[in-house]
């Protein structure tokens, strides 16, 4: 009787510390209301260490382009490690480490240059740029 009373001790423990490092939508709306505001979008990475949150605003009188703000933040530490904010610009991962970033210059380019977007990538790890 012991033997099993011990052995569920060990696994509701075991189970709980598993539990604690799981980081929800909700912990990560929390973290990145101070810089992205409300009606946050979240994306994680598919090995779920790493996610893209971010906000957009909709063009209106006093902001005359989209705008979005968005962050990088390492699941494990719960940490932001990257904020940046772009004019009519998105995010999305482009593998489990790299980031695809992008933005319009807001510069008035020729129509053969790629629809005048500024392309490039971030990797999450060494939070080096590379533009496309």
């Amino acid at each position: 009787m012991n033997k099993y009373l011990i052995l569920l001790l060990a696994l509701v423990l075991i189970m709980s510390c598993k539990s604690s490092k799981v980081v929800t939508d909700s912990d990560l709306e929390l973290l990145s209301k101070k810089f992205l505001g409300e009606n946050i979008i979240i994306k994680r990475n598919s090995t779920n260490t790493f996610a893209i949150v971010y906000s957009s605003q909709k063009r209106n009188i006093e902001h005359p382009v989209n705008g979005i703000s968005y962050g990088i933040v390492n699941l494990a530490t719960k940490e932001m490690i990257f904020q940046e904010s772009l004019n009519d610009g998105k995010v999305e991962w482009e593998d489990d480490e790299n980031v695809l970033v992008k933005s319009k210059s807001g510069i008035i380019q020729k129509i053969n240059e790629q629809n005048s977007m500024n392309n490039y990538i971030i990797n999450v790890y060494t939070l080096e740029k590379k533009f496309k």
